[in-house]
């Protein structure tokens, strides 16, 4: 009892219960957007570069970082950059990822194959704003006049491939939320209605931020911080923190560096590590013998 009266109180880590596998805890529009980026990376002295366009869906892998998570991960923009920002110009491999809780990926191909990811105009989706959302899909699946049981024998054909095909057949076959704005392009009705139906960060909620930095085959640096139930999400504390105590170190003088500099220097980076232990962010560093 003590067990479940603690995990009441104290807020459940809720993660991974929706049907996209991801809370929005900042822009749904810019969040969602990501896997249709361009992506370039350094991998084993070879420069690999990825299309924008729904290309970085492809190389979403499964990664075993924070195993107990069950995560993917891809390529987050340009990886090459931090070569020459990190002095670190020798490294063979250079890739900055994202990580997202494990069928995100299929979850994100199967909106893409239903063309929720479109921004090209469409005559047909002038009215959509007055009209029920499956009757929008089902315009996509090529019966405007389906029916329910129709509709979702339509999607599922056309997710054949897809595991998650059931799973969002809940969210976009029998949703019967209206959209609200005269657009005709898709993605904008799409970013809508995930804004209003799919799970965001709320009270109660630990929902985690997490990083991995690996250097060579045996030195990492982790970092796992959780939201606090009853104050911020990981997201705003990772991200405000940080900021306040820059800004504070300005107003009190401690930085003296002049224009925009980045946090990369050690009398810039050591205090505020410092600062950051203190409102309970830190990293761990591990280091394993060769």
């Amino acid at each position: 009892m003590e067990c479940f009266d603690d995990a009441k109180a104290e807020g459940a880590v809720n993660i991974a219960d929706n049907p996209l596998r991801y809370k929005f805890s900042w822009s749904p529009r810019a969040g969602l957007l990501t896997i249709m980026n361009s992506a370039k990376y350094l991998w084993y002295g070879k420069t690999v570069e990825v299309a924008a366009g729904g290309a970085l869906l492809e190389e979403i892998k499964s990664t075993d970082m924070f195993p107990g998570y069950r995560l993917e991960c891809y390529p987050n923009r340009d990886s090459t950059e931090y070569g020459k920002l990190y002095n670190i110009t020798t490294a063979n491999t250079l890739l900055r990822g994202t990580l997202r809780y494990e069928g995100y990926a299929t979850a994100c191909l199967a909106l893409f194959q239903l063309g929720m990811y479109s921004s090209t105009e469409r005559a047909d989706l002038a009215l959509a704003h007055e009209q029920p959302w499956k009757q929008v899909l089902a315009k996509l699946v090529g019966n405007q006049d389906a029916g329910d049981s129709e509709l979702h024998s339509l999607v599922l054909r056309k997710l054949a491939k897809i595991q998650l095909a059931c799973r969002l057949s809940k969210i976009l076959v029998f949703s019967l939320m209206n959209l609200f704005f005269n657009k005709t392009r898709l993605w904008t009705h799409f970013v809508i209605t995930s804004q209003r139906n799919l799970p965001t960060e709320t009270v109660n909620e630990t929902c985690p931020a997490s990083t991995r930095h690996r250097f060579g085959e045996n030195r990492r640096i982790d970092m796992i911080c959780y939201g606090d139930p009853h104050g911020h999400s990981a997201m705003a504390r990772t991200v405000g923190l940080p900021v306040a105590i820059a800004t504070k170190m300005v107003l009190d003088g401690d930085l003296k560096a002049k224009g925009v500099v980045r946090p990369l220097s050690r009398e810039i980076y050591k205090p505020m590590l410092k600062l950051l232990k203190v409102e309970g962010i830190h990293s761990e560093m591990t280091t394993t013998a060769l």
